[in-house]
């Protein structure tokens, strides 16, 4: 039996037809609902989630009814500071292959009215503090927090991989497993088609933040909601809780930047900031060495050619032309792969230093926690808390590791000092 309901199934069809206008029924009043969203992603500087320094510290959710609450938890498929594949979700929009496991709770926040009342987030990995609270309005807490970025872009004909988010059913069968569904059981194509509520444009390269000022990714799927709630004839609902399934990166670019703004924050991510630095070094380093590999074969292609151009006196003009024309291209790739080799470099050598710097300052705080195995199984949630009269979540099972022969090869096998 499930324990969500779509908001098309809040009321059956018999209810629809026998319920008349001006006699709105009133739904549960508590629903939990579930949104999965994939697209690049990215941990800036600007628009924090939380500035401590700004006013207001925190920017309001425009969309929240008056006397509404609503909890949005966000839930991460990558590890913070890290960078992800496309899964078999994003890429095919396969609910049935769907595994829920794959993610980790990172963030909790709770919206009465307009206001944001808290936020808190979660360290699932850490031995001893597993939440921080980063703001607290009635408490007077404001710890400066950075948004997450989204970025969706493509080309003129398609988007780099399948982007947008859905809405998804959490259901228990009769085993206590838990299983997912699309929001409309009747659809059975591909869910990027037609079910998405953000619908990024072709040849665009369009930005979207967790919640800020300029845009905020809360608010788009609240509104959502909300319309879907008043489109079905419904009462505003009291106690809504959101879980956002989130299949994006969140690397970041300026590590040293984002660890100046963000200490407190970084601090208490501490091994994960160093360790998604050097995963990400790692990835460099393979770049590195596949340009190296290009570039010794166009070497060996262009003496080919030039031996062909110097050992043979009597070839047609024209046929020397070409091989010459041959040649000249083949040195301006040479020189291409030169200069990506050289900025793949220095990439390696910023991302060093930042590393180090932030490594230097942990350690100076004592707050430099020993190396760990982040990329375990996922942890049992964090956030267990729900609605007082809600029913109990029964807790998802760890997951299987993820399965990237690549990753696992290059975690186990290139150095990084």
């Amino acid at each position: 039996m499930g324990d969500t309901q779509p908001l098309d199934e809040f009321l059956s069809d018999e209810d629809e037809e026998n319920t008349q206008p001006e006699d709105i029924p009133q739904v549960d009043t508590f629903k939990e609902l579930y949104f999965y969203h994939s697209s690049h992603g990215i941990i800036p500087t600007k628009e924090p989630l939380v500035d401590s320094k700004r006013d207001p510290v925190v920017f309001p959710v425009e969309s929240v009814f008056p006397d509404q609450t609503i909890v949005i938890r966000l839930k991460n498929r990558a590890s913070l500071f890290h960078t992800i594949r496309v899964g078999r979700l994003t890429e095919y929009g396969d609910i049935d292959a769907y595994n829920p496991d794959q993610f980790e709770d990172y963030l909790e926040i709770t919206i009465v009215g307009r206001e944001i009342k808290q936020i808190k987030v979660a360290n699932p990995t850490s031995d001893t503090n597993k939440v921080m609270i980063v703001y607290d309005k009635d408490n007077g807490i404001a710890i400066d927090t950075p948004t997450i970025e989204f970025e969706y872009s493509g080309n003129d004909k398609s988007l780099d991989f399948p982007m947008s988010s859905f809405q998804i059913i959490r259901d228990i069968d009769a085993s206590g497993d838990t299983k997912y569904r699309l929001a409309d059981k009747r659809y059975k194509g591909n869910v990027w088609e037609s079910k998405c509520i953000i619908r990024p444009k072709y040849g665009l390269t369009q930005s979207e933040f967790l919640h800020g000022y300029e845009s905020s990714y809360i608010d788009t799927i609240v509104r959502h909601i909300q319309t879907q709630i008043q489109a079905s004839r419904l009462s505003p609902i009291p106690n809504l809780y959101i879980t956002i399934l989130n299949s994006s990166c969140l690397s970041v670019p300026k590590l040293r930047d984002v660890y100046k703004q963000f200490s407190t924050w970084c601090d208490f991510f501490n091994v994960h900031m160093i360790l998604g630095s050097k995963k990400w070094e790692r990835s460099l380093v393979e770049t590195k060495f596949q340009l190296q590999h290009k570039l010794t074969n166009q070497i060996r292609e262009i003496n080919q050619v030039r031996s062909q151009l110097d050992e043979t006196e009597d070839m047609d003009p024209t046929h020397r032309q070409i091989l010459q024309k041959t040649v000249d291209n083949m040195n301006h790739r040479k020189q291409t792969l030169m200069d990506n080799i050289l900025d793949t470099n220095r990439q390696i050598d910023r991302e060093r230093e930042q590393r180090s710097f932030v490594d230097t300052s942990m350690k100076n705080k004592r707050v430099r926690m020993n190396e760990q195995n982040i990329y375990r199984d996922r942890e049992e949630p964090v956030f267990k808390k729900r609605f007082k009269g809600g029913k109990k979540r029964k807790l998802t099972r760890k997951r299987r590791p993820m399965t990237d022969p690549l990753a696992e090869y290059l975690f186990k096998h290139l150095s990084v000092n």
